[in-house]
């Protein structure tokens, strides 16, 4: 199995090939018409983003997509799993100048951004051994699959008229579905090379498209089926939440006849909880061991796990045998996937079988009550775990100080929520000052509020200047555009420049990307906050204690 690695909060970069990369807010690309010829995923087939979340920011830079209105679009669209390429143009002299990704509904997106004359070749294919041409060293690629791409009809950097190739050398998504890592290879002979690293293998297609020039790659998510509903057997206490959990181990014996064999792993998400099923074939039935951890490992090596999300659930399912057991029957469910539909569950990994324990790892948004139960005909394990509290009431603590930190805040926007900001507003408290977006629509907004050091549009690049010595960035989720059929115009304030403010010296009413809007505090010093959504009217809540 792949060496995995797990960071609490933003994610590290692992160990790549050389090269330098150039990460720009990702724009979404889609396919010219007609495609290039040799390729047949991507004969004809345009792709238009979902107006679902954008990605979320990378440490130290920022990935996100923009929008585009592209017609004809099919969902899913053609792809597999078979090499792909297209023929390079004649004199084609182009400069690989930068990378960018973006997750879209229902697949990955990586771009590579050239510049100069001519049309790009290319040849996309998986590999077994990824490897730099030039000096065959073998390529420390993150996941369980590996994807090169080879552009042709590229010139040398220090060649006359060659544009240069900045940044960091490679990218490891936070918000992907499939793509895990992503690498710039060596540029050697013509060829620049670029390398994917995938949760699993899945169906591709590879584009060129041109104003600007550009490579473009598609991965198609894992297909995971969704939501197990527990049959007429004893159920430990129905399907609808709240039932009863919690944060301790739950743990179960499996039968002495257990042998078992995992099959496949399946998500869904449920009405106040997200539920994870592995399916398991074989005689008796299993026990397992759900526990929190702070270091989730492999059995046997002790080599650590990365998930994402901010906490970690290890379940040690009990009771199986080795997948190379006469007669077990192979596994052919996902070896990760990053359902982007979770309330709480942010990544799901399928471990090693080591021990008679298979061995499956839950990443979550934050630690919530959790169970673990078993049920037969056909014999799965459900791990169900409770959505945070979202009832969007006040915290009701109105007075400072109130509970506050000053670490990211966060909380996930309910499904169909199409929210229109309609005003901002500010005011100064005893001990405390706030700030609140006014939304209208349906459904509740989700948000994530950090501290950054550099203020930048999270799609442009572009710096925001904003009056004070520390800034607070708001990307409040589930809003539309403006421009959609239906939505409310903004007619509130876009700077606040209050002069009363205990700690508040700018407000900026900002960008809006991919579901999301920027909202930007300027504070003379960097306080405790909190972050809270009320309803009746719907409105997002940022308050900042005083020194």
């Amino acid at each position: 199995m792949t060496h995995l690695r797990r960071t609490r909060g933003a994610r590290t970069l692992a160990v790549v090939a050389a090269g330098a990369l150039a990460l720009a807010g990702c724009t979404s690309d889609a396919p010219a018409s007609p495609a290039s010829p040799g390729s047949p995923p991507a004969t004809s087939s345009t792709q238009s983003p979902s107006d679902g979340l954008g990605a979320q920011p990378l440490a130290p830079a920022t990935e996100t997509s923009l929008p585009v209105l592209d017609a004809g679009t099919d969902d899913p669209f053609p792809a597999n799993l078979e090499p792909d390429f297209g023929p390079v143009g004649e004199g084609a002299e182009l400069s690989p100048t930068g990378m960018r990704f973006g997750v879209h509904d229902g697949y990955d997106r990586v771009v590579i951004d050239l510049s100069g004359s001519g049309s790009p070749g290319w040849t996309a294919e998986y590999t077994d051994t990824p490897t730099a041409d030039g000096s065959g060293e073998r390529v420390d690629l993150a996941g369980d699959a590996a994807l090169e791409v080879r552009i042709d009809g590229v010139v040398h950097p220090t060649e006359e008229g060659a544009e240069p190739w900045e940044g960091s050398p490679n990218v490891a998504p936070q918000s992907a579905g499939v793509v895990e890592h992503v690498v710039r290879g060596p540029l050697f002979e013509g060829t620049q090379q670029i390398f994917v690293g995938l949760g699993s293998r899945e169906p591709f297609r590879a584009f060129s498209l041109e104003d600007p020039t550009r490579v473009v790659i598609d991965v198609h998510h894992p297909s995971v089926t969704g939501g197990d509903e527990p049959v007429a057997d004893p159920d430990p206490s129905g399907d609808q939440a709240p039932f009863p959990a919690d944060l301790e181990p739950d743990t179960a014996e499996a039968t002495d006849d257990a042998r078992l064999s995992p099959v496949d792993l399946r998500f869904g998400v449920h009405d106040g909880f997200d539920r994870i099923v592995l399916d398991v074939a074989g005689p008796g039935l299993p026990g397992w061991l759900g526990r929190y951890v702070s270091d989730p490992s492999l059995p046997g090596s002790g080599s650590p796990v990365e998930l994402a999300g901010e906490a970690a659930l290890q379940v040690h399912v009990r009771g199986v045998v080795y997948p190379t057991a006469d007669g077990a029957p192979e596994y052919r469910g996902p070896q990760r996937f990053r359902p982007g539909s979770g309330r709480v569950v942010e990544e799901v990994v399928y471990g090693a079988v080591y021990e008679g324990q298979a061995e499956l790892y839950v990443g979550l948004s934050s630690p919530e009550p959790f169970r673990v139960f078993r049920l037969e005909d056909p014999t799965r394990v459900v791990i169900d775990v409770l959505h945070p509290d979202i009832t969007g009431d006040d915290p009701g603590e109105e007075e400072a100080p109130f509970t506050a930190d000053r670490l990211p805040d966060t909380a996930q926007v309910t499904d169909g929520a199409r929210l229109s900001p309609v005003d901002l507003r500010f005011a100064v408290h005893e001990g405390f000052d706030r700030v609140v977006l006014d939304l209208e629509g349906q459904g509740l907004p989700g948000w994530r509020g950090e501290y950054v050091d550099n203020p930048t549009q999270q799609a442009a690049g572009e710096p925001v200047y904003l009056l004070g010595d520390d800034y607070l960035l708001i990307l409040v989720r589930g809003v539309r555009y403006p421009t959609e059929p239906g939505a409310q115009p903004f007619a509130g304030p876009r700077t606040i420049t209050p002069t009363a403010a205990g700690v508040v010296r700018d407000v900026r009413y900002g960008a809006m990307v991919e579901g999301q809007l920027e909202i930007w505090v300027g504070l003379s010093s960097d306080q405790p906050f909190r972050v809270f959504r009320l309803e009746d009217p719907t409105r997002v809540v940022i308050d900042m204690q005083h020194p």
